[in-house]
């Protein structure tokens, strides 16, 4: 934080409290702490006790932070008690207030980000762009509440002779949702020209358009593929599966069990380099995704891909998920699914981040790996030139994914697990035993001599 920065923090906390809200207190207090130790003075940190002081109590009332019950456990009985738990944070005339602090796992993103809010006074602006079946802020779960605090959101038309120019003043950052229908040459257009003056765009290519009808989707052309070759990244339409890494789905019920199989198809893409896009974050579950090909290694570089089990599939081919993937090995290989450009030193484009796949965006998969959010969240960032919470958000996160090389070392440490520890237990036991057994003979033989 800036030595310019004057805020003020205002919590107010319960000392006789269940366990558990005791150790969050306690995580509260040492993040606090730490923040007002780094921010060189600018933060300042008070902690009230609205139980004692009716002054506290007057000001916890006016933040909107009042008492709440809990249970605790007290001469073997469950008693009721009240308490406050909550922060608040304070700048010139600005405030931000937590009522009650529920969850500390994600405390300092939040709090930074309130930070940034009240101490910034103009935001960039996001625009999705309006029509062609794309998505729009409405369509991703959890993205407003990620971002509408330091970015205006909004959207734009760049369809036909009624569209609109895209304007760097007022478009920081060009979203462009997973278009299903073609883009009309005006609207690309206007992006080229946007991205060549120096705008950011957030490219999510669609490959497919699901039939419900048919287990046989039907391809997609956005009509940026032109686009996107001109910056060296080739979108060839190819559907990519990962036969080591990937998601589960249901097949239904077999007779008196659900079946649960793995479907290739939603590969959980591992980080292919080191970037600030995906630091500190180990996987994001995408979904009939499509390979995205790097011809220009200078200023493309790749941020998901595959294991080395990963295949390319054609677009048209069925996408169900009970059938046989016996790939031999010598078709298996990285794919790369997400791509960014960053222009060269002294250019005048903007940056860009391209990806394969707009359905992880949904809200299935979002919560099933809260990283697909963290990662849309830190892509506009990047393409915004706002890399500070980067870091801070993706902190804290879900462990690496546990990938197998072979089948072979996934049946050996599961067998190792069930078998192998125990029967090391045995074989010690056993060791002990007739080791006992000799060394009582030696003594026994040394008396009788």
């Amino acid at each position: 934080m800036s030595s310019t920065i004057s805020s003020r923090s205002s919590c107010t906390l319960q000392q006789n409290c269940p366990p558990e809200i005791q150790i969050q207190l306690r995580d509260v207090r040492d993040l606090l702490a730490d923040m007002r130790g780094a921010s060189g003075g600018s933060l300042l940190v008070s902690e009230l006790d609205p139980d004692d002081d009716e002054d506290a109590a007057g000001e916890a009332s006016a933040f909107g932070i009042f008492p709440i019950e809990f249970n605790i456990l007290r001469d073997d009985e469950f008693q009721i008690r009240r308490g406050y738990y909550g922060l608040a944070l304070t700048y010139a005339d600005d405030q931000e207030v937590m009522p009650l602090i529920e969850r500390t796992d994600d405390l300092e993103f939040r709090l930074a980000s309130a930070i940034y809010r009240m101490t910034t006074e103009t935001r960039p602006h996001v625009n999705f762009v309006q029509g062609f079946d794309a998505k729009g802020l409405a369509d991703i779960p959890g993205l407003r509440e990620s971002l509408a605090d330091r970015y205006e959101i909004g959207s734009i038309d760049i369809s036909g002779d009624s569209g609109s120019d895209i304007s760097g003043d007022s478009t920081e950052v060009l979203i462009v949702g997973g278009a299903t229908s073609t883009l009309d040459s005006l609207a690309v257009q206007r992006i080229e020209e946007y991205v060549d003056q120096g705008g950011a765009a957030l490219l999510l290519m669609e490959p497919i358009l699901l039939n419900p009808q048919s287990p046989y989707p039907l391809p997609v052309r956005s009509g940026l593929e032109s686009m996107l070759s001109d910056r060296g990244v080739e979108f060839s339409g190819s559907l990519v599966a990962d036969l080591q890494s990937n998601e589960r789905v249901s097949l239904g019920r077999r007779g008196l069990f659900n079946v649960i199989a793995p479907y290739p198809l939603w590969p959980i893409a591992i980080p292919a380099s080191d970037h600030a896009i995906t630091s500190s974050l180990n996987s994001v579950t995408l979904a009939w995704a499509a390979e995205l090909n790097v011809t220009d290694t200078a200023r493309v570089t790749p941020l998901w891909q595959t294991t080395p089990a990963g295949i390319t599939r054609a677009p048209m081919e069925s996408i169900i998920p009970d059938q046989e993937w016996d790939v031999p090995p010598d078709q298996l290989s990285v794919h790369t699914l997400a791509v960014a450009v960053t222009p060269d030193e002294g250019d005048t484009q903007g940056r860009m981040v391209i990806v394969g796949d707009a359905t992880f965006t949904e809200g299935q998969f979002v919560q099933g790996n809260p990283s697909n959010l963290i990662f849309l969240a830190n892509t506009i960032d990047w393409l915004a030139q706002d890399e500070s919470l980067i870091r801070i958000r993706s902190q804290d996160r879900t462990p690496p994914t546990f990938v197998f090389a072979s089948d072979y070392r996934k049946v050996m440490l599961k067998w190792g697990n069930l078998v192998g520890i125990p029967l090391l237990f045995v074989l010690i036991g056993v060791y002990r035993v007739t080791g006992r057994k000799r060394r009582a003979q030696s003594r026994w033989k040394e008396v009788v001599t």
